[in-house]
């Protein structure tokens, strides 16, 4: 009997238990479904915040504010529903922000359901005691309090000696922070209630840093404004003076800054420097002065440092641009000088190769090299070197060219040598003639395809030997004979220099089997050349 009622007595409190259990993990799992519809709807009501659509996330945030409350009779400890307070708060505060009106809330951070009361009993009286400590989901709200607070206090001390334009983000930054430390003081509040801890002096002491930051945000956000007020009435005030310093900076930088950057420009011969220069001296002429004379008007007002205008002004483009077009003036002098030195080092190089060019080339050479010189001069008039070498020019050219016309004059034209053909006469005139229709000589002006159209006008031909086989056939037959030539050319550019150029050429038949020592002549190789002095021609 007494088995039997022990038997009775365990069957009863084990049903007891059995029925306590599945209750409880029904109100989980109901507490449950409600944390995944408040997700949800927290998730339409972030889209149509990013949306501007305000009205509307405010009538869901007000459903989820229904859905967290009933959570919270269910099962206060279901572990989604702090980050789901967390996430509504943060919504709550932006679209409060936004509306400028608060937004109500039903559920009481700190009312528990009586289960939860029964498993929680510690509570801290009004003014808290250090000994408790915080609650762990407590602690990271109040950590992020505490970055914020950090952060607040650094771009505080940092906004006095920041720029205008940084200030500007800085106001912004203080007061985003200033949120966010009033946004994690309420959570940790709300994490803390669920252990019944409704007060701690870690609370109080936010609180209080709270207030000191919003007293401090409103002075500065005060000074702040009264300083952009003045400095907008300012900026109105020198727009116009702006405006002129960055229209000229724009207009000077087209038209010659940017070609005259203060150093050397790439260039081949001086004739390709002439644009430039021609830019430079238009620049002088008539932008130079009116320009010293609006950076004098505008530093007078403003300042002339970059510091200076950007400080007076609260723009940094005007202060560039006004340190540009300086430095821009300055640039084009430099330019100038930059291309007189290398233009003078470029002579000096010349000098020093005039006796490793061909004779035909020794005098054009050198009166290039003064066309170097003069425009070395015409960049920069009073650079002593420049001037200097142009003084000195006529005098080294006359020495550089006194060997080599002692040269020319000890040449002689030759008459038909010993060894020519008996025909050597007739050969010459055949010769003659070709080189006077030559589309390459005598017609060299009717080239189309030539960059040098100067004629080259033969005046004589003399011959130095032989015929000879130029080319064989397979079975060693010759195919094309030579015949050595001299002809004397005259170049009209020449003429002024009393010279006359001499070409060493063998002149040569077709090409063909049977070929003859004999004209017509259809081709030419060129050897050596020089000049001789047109007086050695005359019979």
């Amino acid at each position: 009997m007494q088995h039997l009622l022990r038997c009775l007595k365990v069957g009863t409190l084990t049903l007891f238990l059995t029925v306590l259990v599945q209750n409880r993990f029904a109100a989980a799992q109901s507490a449950e479904e409600l944390v995944k519809k408040a997700e949800g709807d927290l998730k339409k009501s972030h889209s149509l915040i990013i949306a501007g659509r305000h009205e509307a996330a405010v009538d869901i945030l007000k459903n989820v504010d229904g859905t967290i409350a009933n959570a919270q009779k269910l099962d206060a400890n279901q572990p989604r529903l702090s980050s789901v307070i967390k996430t509504f708060m943060t919504q709550k505060e932006k679209v409060e922000k936004k509306l400028g009106k608060e937004i109500a809330i039903s559920f009481d951070a700190g009312e528990k359901s009586s289960a939860a009361q029964t498993d929680r009993t510690m509570s801290v009286p009004a003014g808290g005691s250090k000994s408790v400590q915080l609650p762990y989901d407590a602690r990271y709200p109040m950590q992020q309090f505490s970055s914020s607070y950090r952060s607040f206090e650094d771009y505080y001390a940092q906004f006095a000696m920041e720029t205008a334009e940084m200030q500007a983000i800085l106001i912004k930054r203080m007061q985003d922070h200033l949120d966010k430390m009033k946004t994690s003081l309420a959570l940790a509040k709300v994490e803390s209630s669920k252990k019944s801890v409704t007060a701690h002096p870690d609370f109080d002491d936010a609180s209080q840093k709270i207030q000191v930051s919003e007293n401090k945000y409103a002075e500065l956000s005060k000074n702040y404004q009264q300083q952009v007020s003045k400095q907008n009435e300012l900026n109105k005030k020198a727009a116009t003076d702006m405006e002129a310093i960055k229209t000229l900076y724009s207009d000077l930088r087209n038209k010659i800054f940017d070609a005259a950057g203060g150093s050397v420009i790439y260039y081949n011969e001086p004739s390709e420097l002439e644009p430039l220069l021609t830019r430079i001296e238009q620049f002088e002429r008539s932008d130079k002065m009116n320009a010293q004379k609006l950076l004098e008007s505008f530093a007078a007002k403003y300042g002339n440092t970059e510091e200076a205008i950007e400080k007076s002004t609260g723009d940094w483009q005007t202060a560039n641009s006004y340190t540009t077009i300086e430095e821009g003036i300055q640039n084009v002098a430099k330019t100038r000088e930059a291309i007189a030195r290398d233009l003078v080092q470029k002579y000096q190089n010349g000098l020093n190769e005039v006796k490793s060019k061909h004779d035909f080339y020794k005098v054009a050479y050198l009166t290039g090299l003064k066309k170097v010189l003069d425009m070395a001069v015409r960049f920069s008039p009073g650079f002593a070197e420049a001037i200097k070498a142009q003084d000195d020019h006529q005098h080294k050219t006359d020495t550089a060219l006194k060997d080599f016309y002692a040269a020319v004059d000890k040449k002689n034209w030759p008459t038909h040598s010993a060894d020519s053909p008996a025909n050597a006469k007739e050969l010459a005139k055949a010769a003659f003639t070709w080189f006077s229709n030559d589309i390459g000589w005598g017609q060299r002006d009717k080239d189309e395809k030539a960059t040098d159209k100067e004629v080259r006008k033969p005046l004589d031909v003399s011959v130095h030997g032989p015929w000879s086989v130029q080319e064989r056939d397979l079975f060693g037959n010759p195919i094309m004979y030579g015949l050595p030539v001299f002809v004397a050319v005259e170049v009209a550019s020449e003429k002024s220099l009393n010279l006359v150029r001499v070409y060493d050429v063998t002149m040569r038949t077709e090409e063909k089997a049977g070929a003859k020592q004999a004209p017509p002549f259809f081709s030419i190789t060129v050897g050596n050349s020089h000049y001789i002095r047109p007086s050695k021609l005359k019979k």
